[in-house]
């Protein structure tokens, strides 16, 4: 995966395989960050690399996310879409 893509936090350009999806357990919003940046107790992490590795995978993750209280799909699918506009990942 050789996407380049903007970590939230640090404001750096990283391979997309380099970063996380992560979830706010406080509020429930999500943003894109670099393996390489600070971390804040209220994170959930998903490895951007597992998500896209497979099918099987993602389909795993999105089961398992849901039954956390936290989980508000609404805003995940509005972040995953913000996300794709805002890096050009289409297709």
């Amino acid at each position: 995966m050789s996407k380049i893509v903007r970590c939230m936090r640090t404001g750096k350009d990283v391979n997309l395989d380099k970063g996380c999806f992560v979830g706010n357990t406080q509020n429930g919003q999500w943003e894109f960050v670099s393996i390489d940046a600070p971390e804040k107790s209220v994170d959930y992490n998903m490895d951007a690399e597992d998500f896209f590795s497979s099918p099987e995978k993602l389909i795993d993750w999105l089961g398992h996310i849901s039954e956390k209280t936290w989980f508000d799909s609404q805003l995940f699918f509005s972040f995953i879409h913000d996300f794709r506009r805002s890096n050009n990942i289409y297709g």
